[in-house]
């Protein structure tokens, strides 16, 4: 019976896989709704984001590192992003508008105690 649970296992690991997964939380842009060091998780959304959503994509200025922000904004194909946490964020403001097509992932609300 294990032996045949374990390929079927693996097989919905990785149907499930492009579409859930982890990201760490780096730096102060998200506080106080996700802290350094926190990990969420993301699915993959196919339709534009709402307004409030929280979403992770690529950085527009460093495409290797991947961003978690707010939607503020719908414009045109595209969404303005902005972090919780202005003061520090570096966000739409910096780097202007983030097309559409580039958000990707949104962030699963967590619940909290």
């Amino acid at each position: 019976m294990v032996r045949l649970a374990t390929p079927i296992i693996r097989g919905i690991a990785r149907c499930i896989a492009p579409l859930v997964r982890r990201v760490q939380v780096e730096g102060l842009s998200m506080v106080p709704t996700y802290g350094p060091g926190e990990y969420v998780w993301v699915r993959r959304i196919w339709w534009p984001p709402k307004i409030g959503s929280v979403v992770a994509t690529r950085d527009p200025e460093e495409p290797s590192r991947e961003i978690v922000k707010r939607v503020i904004a719908r414009r045109s194909g595209h969404v303005s992003l902005l972090g919780d946490n202005s003061e520090v964020s570096r966000d739409s403001r910096t780097y202007g508008d983030v097309p559409m097509s580039a958000v990707r992932w949104l962030v699963v609300p967590q619940r909290r105690p």
